[in-house]
């Protein structure tokens, strides 16, 4: 979004036939600016969550496991943190970026360049959060869920907030969590 407006959009692959993403999972992946039709960055491995931030243009290349800083003009791409999971949401507070991982699903990572980073870092997939320093490439808080959540799928920061809750969308807490004040009208 830039103006209120959707401006950038991200796209496993740039086939135009039905499923055809799917074989273009490992490097077929696009970032696209929506009004002009020009690809911004391209060869991502299921990008998701292209996100402009403080002058610059941010994306989670979810197939390699990595936060990319990319420059729309030249479309070159800089790596700035690895994760191991899948990123698919992305939020901004400030110089840090928050950002979510799931567990991969069973035999999805055949194939995707993310499989060949988990090994090569020595890490296992999970699932949770990480706050990254954008001034520095590097990770600086993180939540992991264990096995009590296994995929997420955005993340949004709530400025002015101490002590934030989950709440899942199906469960009685947040029908008592939500309230509604009661607006008076003046002079009443």
């Amino acid at each position: 979004m830039a103006e209120g407006r959707a401006r950038i959009v991200s796209v496993c692959s740039v086939t135009d036939f039905v499923d055809g993403w799917r074989n273009h999972r490992a490097d077929g992946g696009a970032i696209i600016d929506i009004e002009t039709g020009k690809h911004l960055a391209e060869g991502l491995s299921m990008p998701h969550s292209p996100r402009l931030h403080d002058g610059a243009l941010w994306a989670l290349n979810s197939g390699s496991g990595h936060l990319l800083r990319i420059d729309p003009q030249s479309g070159k791409h800089e790596e700035v943190v690895f994760a191991p999971g899948f990123m698919r949401g992305l939020s901004f507070c400030g110089d840090y970026a928050v950002i979510t991982l799931s567990l991969p699903k069973m035999g999805r990572l055949e194939g995707l360049p993310l499989a060949d980073n988990i090994i090569r870092s020595g890490a296992t997939p999970w699932c949770g959060l990480l706050v990254v320093d954008l001034r520095h490439g590097a990770v600086a808080e993180w939540l992991h869920f264990g096995d009590l959540i296994q995929q997420l799928f955005d993340v949004a920061v709530l400025p002015q907030m101490r002590s934030p809750t989950g709440v899942s969308p199906d469960s009685a807490e947040l029908q008592e969590t939500i309230t509604i004040e009661e607006t008076v009208a003046a002079g009443a």
